[in-house]
């Protein structure tokens, strides 16, 4: 009989097309478990006052809304107590006659308290952002709210009997912050659906960030590094796909036009693009990089990888350990090192086929679909079964 899993997610849909981070652990984890031959389905909760318990299908997967309702004073002074309540009510109810054998839910600021205690043999918390990175609450001086949930998500990650996150540099990460000791925390790589067509970065020498615009990105960095190569090479184009969140309420399309004003029309601004556009500017990538300040994986490296385009990154968080040698890395907060790698990436196009063929084949190796679901369907069943 197959094995019985549920995914608890704030995601606000299963789609494929949506790039939201949490929208794309979601589909991918749900797919990759699938096709380990598991039964899979998603709880999703929410806190809009106007949503409505409701279950619909995404493609073959349940997907069950879970409004959490807000409690009048408690919810006001003790944040996500009471709703994580509601939560492993509800998902005690979907379950009710037939349980689920395994419950993941999110650290996010504690909703998953309830099920750490209640469902406490078959819940893993997945670990996917620290305190430090994911969020201001960790700060002491930070509202009372913000400290609150920060503390009951300690309390969850502490309390819980499994837990899982997607690299080892971000499970050591984790485990300081949350002061969890010797408590264990498996590690599964993230993986990316196999894309429908590689890149060819031997034709393209353009190069592209993916991602939010903001200040863990580096994009700041990123841009004074371009702006060096642009001095170097007219020619030079580049190209920024994300939500330009800006900095000190400028945008990185201002800061660009103050700071190096003569780079200004050899960058472009693609800002949101759907996922259909998207496939076709993968086609026009000759390397794609990732000046980050912290990573806990990195999913834009392995999207790149797949498609054999070449990677150039900091080695800020988990990105060495994700990308290994199949790419080129360069000390985090240093444009002229960024700069060194963008011209040599740029003017060499053996050496980006070269990385590109290295990114490829890591890729098959360590990031596909049936790694990350076999991988977590073994580590989730034999954990849950003896309870350690």
């Amino acid at each position: 009989m197959s094995p019985r899993i549920c995914i608890i997610t704030a995601a606000h849909s299963l789609s494929p097309a949506e790039r939201h981070g949490g929208v794309t652990y979601t589909s991918t984890i749900v797919e990759a478990l699938r096709l380990a031959g598991a039964d899979v389905e998603v709880v999703w909760y929410r806190d809009d006052p106007a949503a409505q318990r409701v279950t619909h299908h995404a493609g073959d997967t349940p997907v069950h809304e879970v409004p959490l309702r807000w409690v009048p004073w408690i919810s006001l002074l003790f944040p996500n107590l009471c709703e994580g309540w509601q939560l492993a009510s509800a998902v005690r109810r979907i379950e009710r006659g037939n349980p689920f054998d395994v419950i993941e839910g999110p650290n996010n600021s504690g909703i998953c308290w309830a099920l750490a205690l209640r469902c406490r043999s078959r819940f893993w918390l997945r670990m996917h952002t620290s305190k430090e990175h994911g969020g201001s609450y960790a700060v002491a001086r930070a509202p009372w709210r913000m400290r609150f949930r920060g503390w009951l998500d300690g309390v969850t990650a502490r309390m819980a009997a499994h837990r899982i996150t997607h690299s080892d540099y971000h499970a050591a990460t984790v485990r300081g912050e949350y002061r969890l000791g010797r408590r264990p925390i498996a590690v599964v790589p993230h993986a990316t659906r196999e894309p429908n067509r590689h890149g060819d970065p031997v034709a393209n020498a353009t190069g592209a960030a993916i991602g939010v615009l903001c200040p863990r990105k580096a994009t700041d960095v990123l841009l004074d590094a371009f702006a060096d190569v642009h001095r170097t090479n007219p020619a030079a184009r580049f190209t920024l796909i994300g939500e330009d969140q800006g900095t000190g309420g400028e945008s990185y399309a201002d800061s660009l036009r103050r700071r190096h004003p003569e780079a200004v029309a050899s960058v472009e601004f693609a800002g949101i693009v759907s996922d259909a556009e998207m496939d076709a500017r993968w086609q026009q990538m000759g390397y794609v990089v990732l000046p980050s300040r912290y990573e806990s994986f990195g999913l834009v490296a392995i999207e790149a990888m797949a498609r054999g385009i070449p990677v150039l990154a900091t080695r800020a968080g988990a990105l060495p350990e994700v990308i290994g040698d199949a790419g080129m890395l360069v000390e985090p907060e240093n444009p002229a090192a960024l700069r060194e790698g963008m011209i040599r990436l740029m003017t060499d196009s053996a050496l980006r086929e070269d990385l590109g063929r290295r990114g490829r084949e890591r890729y098959q190796q360590r990031y596909v679909l049936q790694r990350m679901g076999s991988e977590c369907l073994e580590v989730f069943m034999r954990r849950s079964e003896t309870g350690k």
